[in-house]
């Protein structure tokens, strides 16, 4: 059952974020830095919580929530993507005479497609991780361990969006 509910909620994330992050590079709206930290240890830092939460306190509307996390782990992957091929290939590409949605259906769909598989199996594996390992091994577990440990990974994520300690920046 948690395998089905892990496969919906990532599908209809993925699906979503897809969708929406078509429409904001369609329209050339900027995405909001914040995302940056849901990067693989930002998604495990909350996504950690958040079933600790559950199984604790039963939280009402857990699902939508966590489909939100997913969602902006989703964002963060697709714009990740798109800032990848975006910045080298965009004007080569639009110089052949393609459009803005000719673009994006023929070049950068393909890539934020793939990312977005990736994305997606790392997403499932991380909410059945957690989703077996919080039902079957601690029902007893410690909060001091649990907030350590999300801790640990939102500065693993911190650390890794420092654009200060790259040889080069991106502006």
């Amino acid at each position: 059952m948690s395998l089905l509910v892990s496969l919906i909620v990532n599908f209809l994330s993925a699906v979503l974020s897809y969708y929406l992050i078509q429409d904001l590079i369609l329209k050339n709206i900027k995405i909001p830095d914040f995302l940056e930290f849901f990067n693989s240890y930002g998604l495990m830092s909350v996504v950690l919580l958040l079933f600790y939460l559950k199984n604790r306190y039963q939280i009402f509307l857990f699902e939508g929530v966590i489909l939100l996390v997913f969602l902006l782990y989703y964002l963060r992957s697709y714009n990740a993507a798109r800032k990848k091929f975006h910045e080298k290939f965009k004007a080569m590409i639009l110089s052949f005479g393609y459009t803005r949605e000719g673009y994006f259906d023929v070049f950068l769909s393909k890539k934020l497609l793939i990312r977005g598989v990736e994305s997606f199996f790392f997403g499932l594996g991380v909410y059945y991780m957690f989703d077996s390992f919080f039902r079957q091994f601690l029902m007893q577990s410690n909060l001091h361990t649990i907030v350590f440990c999300s801790i640990l990974f939102a500065a693993a994520a911190q650390v890794k969006n420092n654009k200060g300690l790259k040889i080069y920046k991106n502006n």
